[in-house]
């Protein structure tokens, strides 16, 4: 299952070191909304499957089973979600850093620290949470921690169980979570040769991921193409609104225009889609990296516009299963710290001693 953290990676952060401050993504009262509420819903049976829960009943309390938490996260990310976050009492542990002075007239001054908060590894546990949750009171936590996305005015939203960004997010990271794997592979080799500054091979792939988009597997595919633009007019402009106006006619124009410049530039210049003697030779290999940015920002527009005609659906029940079968995990079991039992038997020790029946 490829998690927030996994969708999300931040290609600064592997190249130059992490920085804390690119790995805060939301406002301290939503960071602290998250806690509160989590707290809340792992301290009881309501949402989460039995056997994710630890029962401490020597201390009445309920909170993540730490043993099977950080083995999952181990396993799928990579790291313990316990070196995160304090289970037993709800809370979220921050890195203490430095703060660096840059100007030499403030060397003098005393040291200032900062608290960090990494909110790749917030939004991963809350999709574990997600995953983890009874099958009917899945909808009811994805809608609490919406709740409040939306009232903070975020710009992430829980979206078919992933955690997105409310405008659209980035390609590279959208392409991991696709049902087609070929277009998948495509869209992670354009990335690699553009990145790699080889944007003869990148210009190619884009052509055929853009193509790919939209012509797909139909057979009509001069009614499909129209189709597709029809909504993506009406997704752009109008959103949920059925609005049939002005603007969705404009944006409708732009777009064939854009589309029907690109499939040009691909097709004429040499090398991109066709090899023949009669396509144009350029003498400046720029005009590769245009054609690979304009037919990829293209497909970019497409998909995470229509981005759930293009992402798997949140089978989650089967990943659950999936997961409890490959460690063995018994679903109606979960490790316990009992009561101990009083050896006097149950006293209620509000009850009143009649002295009678003291025999000193």
């Amino acid at each position: 299952m490829k998690l927030f953290s996994k969708r999300n990676k931040n290609k600064r952060s592997e190249r130059f070191g992490i920085h804390l401050q690119e790995r805060m993504l939301v406002s301290k009262e939503i960071r602290n909304r998250f806690v509160s509420e989590v707290r809340y819903i792992t301290s009881r049976d309501e949402f989460l499957e039995f056997f994710i829960l630890f029962d401490n009943q020597e201390e009445k309390k309920k909170y993540l089973d730490k043993g099977k938490i950080d083995n999952f996260s181990l396993t799928e990310l990579g790291y313990t979600l316990s070196t995160f976050f304090e289970f037993k009492d709800f809370t979220i542990i921050g890195e203490e850093r430095e703060v660096r002075h840059y100007r030499p007239i403030d060397q003098d001054r005393p040291k200032k620290t900062e608290l960090f908060f990494d909110d790749y590894i917030l939004f991963d546990l809350l999709e574990i949470l997600i995953l983890f949750s009874k099958k009917d009171k899945r909808q009811s936590l994805v809608d609490r921690f919406n709740l409040i996305f939306q009232e903070e005015d975020s710009e992430y939203i829980l979206s078919d169980y992933f955690i997105m960004k409310k405008n659209g997010e980035e390609l590279e990271n959208l392409a991991l979570i696709f049902k087609d794997d070929n277009l998948k592979n495509k869209i992670v080799r354009y990335f690699e040769t553009f990145e790699d500054d080889d944007y003869v091979n990148s210009s190619k792939l884009s052509a055929d991921i853009l193509n790919s988009i939209i012509s797909g597997p139909n057979k009509n595919k001069k009614n499909e193409i129209e189709k597709l633009k029809n909504r993506l007019s009406n997704v752009l402009v109008c959103g949920k609104r059925k609005i049939d106006g002005k603007n969705r006619s404009i944006i409708k124009s732009i777009i064939e225009s854009l589309l029907k410049n690109s499939q040009l530039l691909s097709n004429e210049v040499h090398d991109v889609r066709h090899t023949e003697q009669d396509r144009i030779n350029v003498t400046n290999k720029n005009i590769y990296k245009l054609i690979s940015v304009n037919n990829i920002s293209l497909a970019e527009l497409i998909i995470t516009t229509l981005k759930f005609d293009y992402i798997m659906g949140g089978n989650l029940e089967k990943i659950k299963k999936d997961y409890i079968e490959k460690y063995s995990i018994n679903p109606n079991e979960r490790f316990v710290i009992k009561k101990p039992e009083n050896p006097f038997g149950d006293i209620n020790e509000e009850e009143e001693i009649d002295p009678a029946d003291i025999h000193f």
